[in-house]
Parts: structure tokens; sequence; C-alpha cells
């Protein structure tokens, strides 16, 4: 039970001090049955040491801490009560899990340029037929990646499509009906074997090209 909250306490559940007293304190965080086994590791060993918990605020933000108390007795050693504290690490743990966060980009770009090396190597050997639709304006890939997987697959079918009035979501933009002419000619084509080969440099629009 709360038997003397502190001004602190009331400010980060949001519960005035008067409403804490004589409550079970332990259902204000988010895992109550978690902090009830912390206040009996307490009875049990005497203390409890940066026990993480989350206190749940009325609004429904959550604080992140590190729980720590301690038994008091008396002379002749009997408990007369405890002392309770806990420290607010959501700063600590904010900037633990943007650590984190940047660490494992750093790793994903290391591990795309590999996948980028290793397809590099690969694209010679690829004979399927290939279409190639790209945005000139896509904001998230660049169209040199198309034109340059065209040049150097192997493929007999292929082709490269360049489109200037589209971004990223070709197939839901404003060329869409290019979009799928273009693949249902394509398809066409190569049903009936004819001879889609790579377009040279020339059919391909400038990449600094505008619109």
């Amino acid at each position: 039970m709360a038997a003397d909250p502190t001004r602190n306490t009331a400010q980060v559940t949001g519960m005035p001090r008067e409403a804490l007293i004589g409550t079970d304190f332990a259902n204000y965080f988010t895992e109550p049955e978690k902090a009830r086994q912390g206040y009996e590791q307490v009875f049990a060993q005497g203390c409890v040491r940066d026990y993480p918990l989350a206190i749940r605020h009325v609004s429904g933000q959550i604080t992140d801490v590190l729980y720590n108390a301690t038994l008091f007795k008396n002379e002749a050693g009997e408990v007369e009560g405890g002392f309770a504290a806990a420290r607010d690490v959501s700063e600590r743990k904010r900037a633990e899990e943007q650590l984190r966060n940047a660490s494992l980009y750093a790793r994903s770009l290391i591990e795309a340029q590999r996948l980028c090396r290793a397809t590099r190597g690969l694209l010679p050997g690829v004979t399927a037929s290939t279409l190639a639709i790209h945005a000139m304006e896509d904001d998230m890939s660049s169209p040199r990646n198309a034109e340059y997987l065209i040049r150097r697959i192997a493929s007999r079918h292929s082709r490269y499509v360049a489109l200037r009035d589209s971004y990223h979501m070709i197939t839901l933009d404003r060329e869409k009906g290019r979009v799928l002419a273009e693949t249902r000619d394509f398809l066409a084509r190569v049903a009936d074997d004819g001879s889609t080969q790579a377009i040279p440099r020339d059919n391909v629009y400038p990449i600094t090209q505008s619109k």
C-alpha cells in the first residue's frame, strides 16, 4: 500500500497525493504482477536494486523507471516499514533505442551493399524476359537502376520504359494506364516470340532530362 507517496509520485501517476494514500501502488504500473513480485523480493531479501518497471500516467503516458526499495527495522530486528523510490530512465531508454536503431540501419546499409555487389555479378547470366518500367522522378529509387539492369542482362526479350509523369507508385500514378498497356504489349510480344531486344541508348530518356 502507498502509505506516504511523494509529490513526484503524484506527478508521474497524475493522481492527487491524497488519492494515492492507502491504495495498492502496484496497480499504477503497466505490469502490476511484476511490481508485486518486486515488493515480495524486498521482503525476502531486504532490498531490491534497479528493478525495471513502467508507470502509467492517468493520461496514458508511460514512464520507464528503475525501482529501488529497502526495508528498515527497529533495534529488535523487526521490520517497521520500507522505503521505495523509482528513478525515471525514459530519456536513457530513448537514447539506447536510438543507438540500436542507428546500429541496425548501419548494418542494413552494409548488407545492402553486399547484395548489390553480388547481384551485379549475376546480371549477365539473366536470360528471362524482362520488362523494366521506372519513373524518372522516383523519389525512392533512381531510374539509373532500371537502365543499368536492362543493359547488363542477357535476355533476348527485354525492354526499359521511362515514365516522365509519375513518381514511385507507378501502378497508381498518372501513367498507370501506360504501365498496363506496356506490360500487356510486352507479354504479347514475348508470347509471339517477337524481337523485343534491349532498347538502344538513344531510345532511353536521358536521366538528367526534365519534363
